[in-house]
């Protein structure tokens, strides 16, 4: 049996297939499978299989490079692009996911939908193919998304609550990118008396999979470490505004989301189109705290 699979862009998202993968190789033990997408999501995947890093510009030399027929042809991804390079794929087989934003199931379920037809065990495993540590007593924030800036829970109110943990230690987690809010959280939490271990920038998917999987509790946003920590259904505090919380909540037993379910949500945008971002600032620590007793 030979499986290619073409996974989604964004960390959350490939995360999200997990699901459908591990049921897939549940059914197919002894299948050959290739990875095929952008290096974070390959990055996940790399131990279960061969894997091929997009390049845009020569996606379609690339298809058209890989000689074998495949069995399966398989892609998680519901673009153009993604639609027209699985048509050229040699496989026997193909399964091309279709977006539906109107489609309240959990993305978890509609990526595992997808290949459901193959006659796949229904008891989903959603465990990344990472060592998951022993859990100590740590708190992790994850306060930047990708996305856009909508999806971000203020700086402040993520040390406030993180402060109120008086026997763990903090981690702070993030890309490059996201030094700025990391960095202001470190200094909002030494008003607390509280020094922070930053590893902001610091971390390759391997490494970040092993710093989650140790922790308590992690503090985040709507965004690829939350669901990053699901996968090791550690204790979840998700802060939703803008996006859809039934499509993309994190789908553990441990995680707990808090959103103010404002009439102007879910916009789905990367900015506040009212300008106020009342979602998120609305949603204070006191509030939170409140829910979690």
């Amino acid at each position: 049996m030979k499986v290619f699979i073409y996974l989604p862009n964004w960390l959350g998202d490939a995360i999200m297939a997990a699901g459908a993968i591990n049921a897939l190789i549940k059914k197919y033990p002894n299948a050959k499978i290739t990875f095929y997408g952008s290096f974070v999501a390959c990055e996940l995947y790399k131990d279960l299989g061969e894997v091929v890093v997009e390049i845009k510009k020569q996606r379609l030399k690339q298809i058209k490079a890989l000689k074998e027929e495949f069995d399966l042809g398989i892609s998680f991804k519901a673009s153009l692009s993604s639609k027209f390079l699985l048509f050229i794929l040699n496989a026997k087989k193909k399964f091309y996911f279709k977006a539906n934003k109107s489609d309240n199931t959990h993305q978890v379920l509609k990526y595992f939908n997808l290949i459901k037809p193959l006659g796949l065990d229904e008891q989903l495993n959603t465990a990344l193919p990472f060592k998951k540590l022993k859990t100590r007593k740590l708190i992790g924030i994850a306060a930047g998304a990708n996305y856009g800036a909508a999806k971000c829970y203020e700086p402040s109110y993520f040390a406030k609550i993180a402060s109120t943990f008086k026997e763990h230690k903090i981690i702070l987690f993030g890309t490059k990118n996201e030094a700025g809010i990391c960095n202001f959280i470190e200094d909002e939490l030494k008003k607390y008396n509280i020094k922070a271990i930053n590893l902001c920038g610091r971390t390759n998917i391997k490494r970040l999979a092993l710093a989650v999987s140790s922790l308590d509790y992690l503090l985040a946003n709507d965004s690829g470490i939350m669901h990053l920590g699901a996968s090791f259904n550690i204790k979840v505090l998700a802060f939703f505004g803008p996006t859809n919380t039934k499509q993309t909540y994190p789908f553990c037993n441990n995680g707990k989301l808090f959103s103010l379910f404002l009439p102007c949500s879910p916009c789905a945008k990367k900015v506040c189109p009212l300008k106020h971002h009342n979602c998120m600032k609305q949603m204070t620590p006191e509030f939170v705290l409140e829910q979690m007793r």
